[in-house]
């Protein structure tokens, strides 16, 4: 069952008439409603859809907020990434500079490569010859000590983008009662 959300706990009566014992039960009620992604006491994972095949999910572990980028191939469901609060929070700071490179290389023909280390060798990138957001990991080649890219990740086209932001805003928004 679906908690009922802050608002409307908010917008309970409350009147002269009602008792300081009442009014502690609607402010409990209110701190008890407010819309997290996931309830960290029975470990409940919330899932969003981007496409047919690439999904968000959201969960705690160890009390720490993750959210990991999935693909979906022959119904089984692989790891993307999986990106921590503090690499979530820079992938959203980042998303601006992103998707005016993808916009610039779809719309103008602009040839350009954008690159952002979300820590922990994840990086978002943009590659005008390919027209989509990257959100992978990365390796670093012990001979030239440059980044290069694994396997692990996932590459958005430029539909997929808005709705990926769209997504990772209302996570955002949700996260902020943490």
């Amino acid at each position: 069952m679906p908690r009922p959300s802050k608002k409307r706990a908010e917008e309970l009566p409350l009147s002269s008439t009602m008792s300081a014992q009442y009014d502690t039960a609607i402010e409990l009620s209110i701190a008890s409603t407010q819309p997290y992604p996931f309830d960290e006491d029975i470990g409940e994972e919330k899932m969003y859809t981007v496409s047919d095949k690439k999904f968000v999910k959201t969960y705690y572990t160890n009390g720490n907020f993750q959210c990991q980028l999935t693909t979906k191939t022959s119904d089984i469901l692989e790891i993307g990434t999986t990106l921590n609060l503090q690499q979530f929070k820079m992938l959203l700071d980042a998303y601006s500079t992103l998707v005016s490179t993808l916009n610039a290389a779809f719309y103008k023909g602009e040839k350009s490569y954008t690159i952002h280390d979300l820590t922990d060798g994840i990086y978002a990138s943009v590659n005008s010859g390919f027209f989509c957001l990257d959100v992978r990991e990365f390796y670093t080649d012990k001979k030239t000590g440059n980044p290069l890219p694994t396997q692990r990740g996932v590459a958005y086209n430029v539909k997929e983008v808005k709705i990926l932001h769209d997504i990772l805003e209302s996570i955002d928004n949700l996260i902020k009662w943490l």
